[in-house]
């Protein structure tokens, strides 16, 4: 009964030892991952900085944003994750020449910028088609059921496009809880009145 007992003890020793290794391995991948990110290399003291001198003094982070709306729609043109846009750009600053210090360049900062820049470019074209479009317009819309984006579900989506005299546009492909007839009705009013066009429609094709 000693001898298992103690077996016993050195078995939970033993686990306990492996479970600080992992977490102190898993500690360390995320800092280097960061410190990568930004430009800078970890010392053996786990700390992010050029030297351990320098570590001393805390880093400053940059605030100075570089997401333009050309550069926010090639990366969801090629469909670039936050994480993967981070390290191209903070390469791409760097193989210019630049420093990276003052430049907001993480996951969360290009997340925030990629939605704004996206929900700006989104007001500018229905603000511009609300002035230009002065023409009675064709409503069509159609569901189908695909598969989700995030998920591996299957989903109904509805696409609403509108027509008229030297007009063709898509205004959304909106996801539905469910792709019943009612359903699909209150989104097609709702996005017409997103847009502002809800009495320019003079006919409905479904």
């Amino acid at each position: 009964m000693l001898a298992r007992k103690r077996r016993m003890e050195d078995l939970k020793r033993s686990g306990e030892e492996i479970a600080e290794l992992i977490s102190s391995s898993s500690s360390t991948d995320t800092e280097e991952e960061y410190a990568s990110c930004k430009g800078d290399r970890v010392t053996s003291e786990g700390a992010v900085g050029g030297s351990l001198s320098e570590t001393s003094s805390k880093r400053k982070r940059g605030r100075r944003s570089i997401i333009t709306p050309e550069l926010a729609a090639a990366l969801d043109r090629t469909k670039l994750s936050d994480r993967k846009a981070t390290f191209v750009i903070n390469e791409t600053v760097k193989s210019l020449g630049h420093g990276i210090d003052d430049i907001a360049l993480n996951r969360d900062t290009i997340r925030r910028e990629r939605i704004k820049q996206r929900t700006q470019q989104a007001t500018a074209l229905q603000d511009k088609f609300k002035t230009t479009c002065n023409v009675p317009l064709v409503v069509h819309w159609d569901g189908k059921l695909i598969a989700d984006l995030t998920s591996k579900e299957n989903v109904d989506r509805l696409s609403v496009i509108v027509s008229g005299n030297g007009v063709y546009s898509l205004l959304t492909v909106a996801k539905l809880a469910r792709g019943t007839g009612e359903d699909q009705a209150a989104a097609v009013y709702m996005v017409l009145e997103e847009w502002g066009i809800a009495d320019k429609s003079s006919s409905n094709v479904f």
